[in-house]
This record gives C-alpha cells, structure tokens and sequence, in this order.
C-alpha cells in the first residue's frame, strides 16, 4: 500500500481505526482526497474533548470514523463532548439507526453527564 504514514498513525489510535483508515486509503480514486480524509479521522482522534458537537451535518465517512475512535477509545481513554444539542437528540442528528445505536451505546451508557445552564460566557464584558 502506497500511504504508509496515515496506516502507522491509525495503528497507533487503535485497531478499529487503523481498519477504517485502511479502508478508507482503498476507496479513493485521488491521493489528495485520501490524504485529506486521514487527516480529518486523525484529527478527530486527537480531539479531546470534542467541541461543539452538532453543528454541521455529519458525512457517512464521519459518522463511521467517530464510530471507530469510540471504539479504539471505549474504556481506555476519556472521550468529552461539548454540544448545544441535547443528548435526546443525538440520536436524530445522527440520522442512521444502526451507526447511532452503535455511536450512543459506546457514548452514554458509562457518560458523566453535566447540562449547563445560563447566558454565554463569551457574551460577559
């Protein structure tokens, strides 16, 4: 396989990333999108917590990179989530059953929980 590098740090993740990525690196007709699709699912591996979860639609190679970071993640690391959804709609803004099921069973069922309340602090002077 041509793109080593982007295997080596999926590896490092976890296995269920390192398939995904592998995957991923066999399904692209361009390098460049390639490239840029390891870069987003390494990205998105790294961040902690992840901020501002639903503000954009989720893409099906997003929704199954999440996926198998949660994965790679679940009970080894701590995963913090910051949304202005309410986690009652999660479930909706996923908007496929099965990857949703899969996504919420690996978020909620041990999830700390914190719904905060009260004006932006960035709208304070």
């Amino acid at each position: 396989m041509k793109n080593i590098a982007p295997l080596k740090q999926s590896k490092k993740i976890g296995p269920f990333t390192e398939e995904f990525v592998s995957r991923l690196l066999g399904s692209k007709d361009f390098i460049e999108q390639t490239y840029n699709a390891c870069l987003g699912v390494h990205r998105l591996a790294k961040k902690t917590p992840i901020d501002d979860f639903g503000l954009a639609p989720l893409t099906q190679d997003v929704k199954l990179a999440l996926l198998q970071i949660l994965e790679d993640r679940y009970g080894r690391k701590a995963t913090i989530i910051a949304s202005q959804i309410p986690v009652e709609q999660w479930y909706d803004y996923i908007d496929e059953p099965t990857i949703a099921d899969a996504i919420l069973d690996r978020i909620i069922p041990k999830a700390h929980r914190f719904d905060l309340k009260g004006s932006s602090l960035r709208n304070r002077k």
